[in-house]
């Protein structure tokens, strides 16, 4: 095995390894729901609701800045660091995808964090939604083929 191949499997083994948890990674893959929401969608999310104050998602948006369809795992926790729940996305190649809080927790109200594993080439975007937007911070880790986003701070109500 060259080098290259050896730091590539390592990085897949770690994200694997960070996305289990106590759980371990065969039932990860199996619980996890699949989300499909493009950019459309992301524009109706963030239409502002002065209205509407007593209700708020945050997004979490991935952009896939490569040639070839990309792979996400995430997994949302609570304030205590308990998995709450797990999705899976796909971004097409250049395109656009996101999920919410509330898919995390199966719509149940949370305040927590989420971490996501994914190719190099996704970049991540967290946006609270509420009465206004608010853009949070996303800590992005990357190796040279994987790597892992963390939302330090993400919320539904």
């Amino acid at each position: 095995m060259t080098r290259f191949q050896i730091s590539a499997l390592g990085a897949a083994f770690a994200a694997a390894f960070l996305l289990a948890g106590a759980t371990g990674a065969y039932e990860l893959k199996t619980d996890a729901r699949d989300i499909d929401r493009d950019g459309t969608e992301l524009m109706e999310e963030m239409r502002v609701r002065p209205d509407d104050r007593d209700v708020a998602d945050t997004a979490l948006v991935f952009t896939n800045f490569s040639e070839q369809r990309q792979h996400i795992l995430c997994v949302g926790f609570d304030k205590h660091g308990n998995a709450l729940g797990r999705v899976r996305v796909v971004v097409p190649r250049l395109g656009l995808r996101y999920v919410l809080a509330s898919d995390l927790s199966n719509g149940a109200d949370f305040v927590g964090s989420a971490q996501c594993g994914a190719a190099a080439s996704v970049k991540g975007t967290a946006i609270f939604l509420g009465p206004g937007l608010t853009d949070l911070p996303v800590q992005q880790v990357q190796g040279e083929r994987a790597g892992r986003m963390r939302f330090p701070l993400v919320a539904t109500y």
